[in-house]
């Protein structure tokens, strides 16, 4: 049974651009989500799941309708990934398998 694909993917120049820049903002969406489950778990030995975390964002996508996605932050000139780490190159993951 074949269980994942790969595909070779040839980016033109600015494809590669905001495929960096996307790369760049679930890496800070990644980044974010585990570090409030982590401090949730430390000060209150809370454990967050994926439903509560996921119930959440929607609540916050839908207050601020207005947020900044890649394409928009790089036509203003500021393409960088906003945490360190998660740049061209970088690959997300789970750290020690927490979460």
């Amino acid at each position: 049974m074949i269980r994942a694909y790969k595909f070779l993917l040839r980016p033109t120049a600015r494809q590669a651009l905001v495929l960096g820049e996307m790369l760049g903002d679930h890496c800070s969406l990644y980044n974010g989500a585990l570090e409030h489950r982590r401090t949730a778990y430390r000060r209150a030995g809370v454990t967050i799941r994926y439903g509560e975390q996921s119930a959440e964002l929607k609540a916050i996508r839908a207050e601020d309708p207005g947020g900044v996605p890649a394409e928009r932050r790089r036509r203003q000139g500021r393409a960088q990934p906003q945490h360190p780490g998660c740049g061209l190159g970088a690959v997300p993951g789970n750290p020690g398998g927490q979460g």
